[in-house]
């Protein structure tokens, strides 16, 4: 009996080890807000991401592009979404990394309070590059550096057509 418990002490030891180190390896650093455009602009986007160098290059690739494009452009750590008001905002974007097999918490709380909504596009990222929450129409991808600007571009394209729906 106690070769036992010292087996599943030592298991058990061996585990919560290997989630200290998986969150230490693999969670997202926090984003300080900026904003970039013209504030009085009449299209307005929120990009809230979190930090890591994959989403840094996507979140300035696309708030240059549309900025360039005359929107107003605000960056925010996600954990600001539920201090969000997304009646203030004419698009949305949201850049993520699943965690532990899972959305951040702070993720999964906003779609549970706000259901996705047309003005909404979703990067999420994951080591085999196809996770999501279920119902929400999110790009996927893994986190390699050579693909971020077609992530941002495709998340360009996706924020322009909704800013464009009612001009049409």
């Amino acid at each position: 009996m106690k070769k036992f418990l010292r087996i599943f002490l030592a298991l058990l030891l061996l585990l919560v080890a290997f989630l200290f180190w998986y969150k230490w390896h693999f969670s997202m650093d926090r984003v300080s807000a900026w904003q970039k455009g013209n504030p009085q602009s009449t299209g307005r986007v929120l990009i809230a991401t979190q930090g890591s160098d994959f989403k840094d290059a996507v979140t300035g690739q696309l708030a240059d592009t549309l900025a360039k494009g005359g929107y107003f452009v605000q960056v925010a750590d996600v954990d600001t979404l539920p201090s969000i008001n997304p009646a203030e905002w004419d698009a949305i974007a949201i850049l993520h990394t699943w965690e532990l097999w899972q959305p951040p918490k702070v993720i999964a709380g906003y779609f549970d309070s706000h259901p996705p909504m047309e003005k909404l596009v979703v990067l999420t990222t994951s080591g085999d590059s196809h996770y999501h929450i279920d119902g929400v129409d999110a790009i996927t991808c893994a986190s390699l550096m050579e693909d971020a600007p077609q992530k941002a571009d495709e998340m360009y394209r996706r924020i322009e057509e909704i800013l464009t729906k009612d001009k049409r």
